[in-house]
């Protein structure tokens, strides 16, 4: 059996290569963070810049202001985010009272959006597979 390639992520903070992911407990709270390894210093200790990423159970005090359309604001680690943010707001649209005005320009606008990434996706589909 081979061996798997190996992913190379990138911050999405300050767009380096991360070496590790780290996490710290503070109280109750568990943070993740980015670590980049940048070298040695002169004594031969490891230099490693830090990206705060973001609580792992969601951001709490940002989240309440958010309550009224339902948004639960997530670390960036978390891969499920964005089709988690479309879905809740979309699920908004359909419980809330919205006026009719707000709902048209709603639409003509997910109807634009829709083109343009069914045409992202097919031109992802052409490419060749990394």
């Amino acid at each position: 059996m081979g061996r798997k390639p190996k992913v190379i992520r990138i911050c999405p903070r300050c767009g380096q290569r991360i070496s590790a992911l780290a996490k710290q407990k503070v109280g109750d709270r568990v943070y993740l963070y980015a670590q980049h390894y940048l070298g040695t210093d002169e004594n031969g200790r490891r230099i490693i810049k830090k990206c705060y990423l973001g609580p792992l159970d969601g951001y709490v005090y940002v989240t309440k202001m958010h309550s009224d359309i339902g948004l639960t604001l997530r670390a960036m680690a978390d891969k499920r985010r964005l089709l988690e943010y479309i879905t809740t707001l979309l699920n908004t649209l359909l419980v809330k009272d919205v006026d009719e005005e707000t709902l048209e320009e709603v639409l003509e606008t997910l109807t634009e959006y829709t083109d343009k990434l069914r045409d992202k996706l097919e031109r992802m589909k052409e490419l060749p597979a990394k």
